[in-house]
């Protein structure tokens, strides 16, 4: 059974994860694995950690990455998950196809990627670069930002300062977009 426990304060949900580690190996025994999602390897170790001190010991905890968990709910619906490896694929194609990186909205990424010079050399290491970063930034999106996420698909974005999107927020929407699609 999934038990979600919600709360802003880190140390309050470390507190309920040992209480319930320490009950459930109080009654399964300490031999039975724990199940524990987390959304990344940084939190992995936090939380070990943190159970450790709190309980006494981390032993047997089995904790999974929450797009691993995810993809392995979707995989029996016939679903995909994309996780930041996926995502970095797709950024890394797109970055390497100049006609997809036309228009006035990517001109920030032109000029990022043509900092270093105009050959293949200094170019090409901050494709790389720059896919990695927008995988692992676009799957947080789509753990903490789900709403701006929708927004993109339906047509709007978040509005800036002066009532239009952000410089950023309109080169990530468009790269979004050509990723996924607006549907």
């Amino acid at each position: 059974m999934v038990r979600l426990v919600y709360s802003n304060r880190t140390e309050e949900l470390l507190a309920e994860l040992a209480t319930r580690v320490r009950a459930q190996q109080a009654g399964a025994g300490a031999l039975v694995p724990v199940p524990v999602v987390v959304p990344n390897a940084a939190l992995e170790g936090y939380v070990r950690l943190g159970v450790a001190r709190e309980a006494g010991v981390a032993a047997n905890l089995d904790v999974s990455l929450l797009t691993r968990f995810a993809g392995a709910v979707a995989a029996p619906r016939g679903a995909r998950v994309a996780d930041a490896r996926t995502i970095e694929a797709l950024a890394l194609e797109l970055l390497l196809d100049d006609a997809a990186l036309a228009g006035d909205d990517l001109a920030p990424v032109r000029a990022y990627l043509r900092a270093a010079g105009d050959d293949d050399e200094a170019v090409d290491p901050r494709r790389v670069q720059l896919a990695a970063r927008l995988g692992r930034i676009f799957e947080e999106y789509t753990y903490s930002r789900a709403e701006l996420l929708a927004g993109w698909a339906g047509g709007a974005a978040l509005a800036g300062l002066g009532g239009e999107p952000a410089e950023t927020e309109r080169w990530q929407r468009r790269l979004w977009l050509a990723m996924f699609g607006a549907g």
